[in-house]
């Protein structure tokens, strides 16, 4: 029976632990800068210093990073025809 997908949570803990439910995958890291893909096909970006990933489980989708988180977002690339509606 698979899971249903329910969004995503982030939890920021005094800006230095990072925990985020609904990750599909990283897709590039650095010591300043973490981008994540979700499940439901948004970008997130990480960034800060001295960032490191503490903990990465895909069969959960939980994502855990530490350092000096000075920002995170969101990003998603709008469907076909909601492009077309407003152009």
């Amino acid at each position: 029976m698979a899971e249903e997908y329910s969004g995503n949570t982030v939890t920021l803990d005094d800006q230095r632990r990072l925990i985020v439910t609904g990750v599909a995958e990283v897709v590039s890291f650095s010591e300043n800068e973490i981008k994540l893909e979700t499940l439901n096909k948004k970008k997130m970006t990480i960034s800060g210093s001295s960032l490191k990933i503490s903990g990465f489980n895909k069969q959960s989708g939980e994502f855990r990073a530490e350092g000096q988180i000075n920002m995170f977002k969101f990003a998603f690339k709008p469907d076909p025809i909601m492009k077309r509606l407003f152009k």
